[in-house]
């Protein structure tokens, strides 16, 4: 939490720092956070943060994790499927949507925080301007 009260976020499940481009392989970081590529042992990049962005929403939401099982195998097999839950009818479409844009299992189909930002449920939320954040 920054001195005027901002909360931020860091480290949403893998530490390693990517080279602009480059391709990373891990199996580090919280299991619960870990994106498919990174349960397949498959490059990954950004995208896994996005991933992670969505599950750490929706846990706040749900107060649960979007992907929970009683084994390692089992909690892979849940985040590779990528089904979780449904959100409560107590949150708005727009939120809703963006943890849905977040949570996509082909990197490809993620969102991008760019897009994110600029949601319009977002933005009718945001007080300050983004250089603050």
């Amino acid at each position: 939490m920054t001195k005027s009260g901002i909360v931020k976020l860091g480290d949403l499940n893998v530490s390693k720092v990517a080279k602009k481009g480059s391709m990373l392989r891990t199996q580090t970081g919280t299991p619960y956070y870990a994106c498919p590529e990174v349960w397949k042992d498959m490059p990954y990049d950004h995208k896994s943060d996005i991933w992670s962005l969505g599950c750490v929403l929706y846990e706040m939401m749900m107060l649960s994790p979007p992907f929970r099982a009683a084994s390692m195998k089992g909690l892979c097999t849940k985040v590779i499927s990528g089904k979780y839950d449904p959100i409560s009818n107590n949150y708005s479409s727009d939120l809703k949507s963006i943890v849905k844009s977040c949570l996509q299992v082909r990197a490809s189909e993620r969102t991008e925080c760019s897009k994110i930002l600029a949601m319009p449920g977002l933005l009718n939320h945001i007080t300050g301007t983004l250089d603050e954040i």
